[in-house]
């Protein structure tokens, strides 16, 4: 058995003028969001052997409290393929995670969705109804698959929790 977090990066600024999509940085909604879902994930035992995570400012202002209040160091890897890469990019690194038994991507929509969606051929209902009215910044799919990470296909992953809002 193998585990899958899927993690949108939390609510990030507009755009300025002259600002790159890559350089925008979270708000003070997706600061208090990362903030939240950092706890739920310590208390809930939530912890990626791997992790992988678009190299943009959101996604690493996300990442920062999850990673700090982490046991231990985590692999982490930042890979350019999860801000623009093409479709496959996100199911790519989630068979690249090796020998680990879980991983979290940390990344965008909508990528994230989609691969949410194609994995998930079962699970909660609760958790699967929220899922289908769209996937916000700082949502957190976890997905529970029977085999190894690289073994991931469509339609074989149960969604065990769609957290929004950063917490439960």
């Amino acid at each position: 058995m193998s585990r899958i977090y899927l993690l949108r990066h939390a609510k990030a600024v507009q755009a300025l003028p002259g600002m790159k999509d890559f350089d925008r940085p979270l708000d003070a909604r997706g600061h208090e969001t990362a903030a939240q879902l950092a706890a739920t994930m310590q208390a809930n035992g939530m912890i990626p052997d791997k992790i992988i995570a678009s190299p943009s400012l959101r996604t690493r202002q996300t990442l920062a409290p999850i990673a700090a209040r982490m046991p231990s160091e985590i692999d982490t890897e930042y890979d350019r393929m999860l801000f623009d890469g093409p479709d496959g990019s996100y199911m790519s690194a989630v068979r690249r995670a090796g020998d680990a038994t879980s991983v979290m991507l940390v990344g965008h929509n909508p990528m994230t969705e989609e691969v949410a969606m194609l994995l998930c051929g079962s699970g909660d209902a609760e958790a699967r109804r929220k899922l289908l009215h769209g996937f916000p910044t700082g949502a957190l799919a976890v997905i529970d698959l029977p085999g190894a990470l690289t073994d991931a296909r469509p339609g074989a992953g149960s969604l065990a929790m769609f957290i929004t809002g950063g917490s439960l």
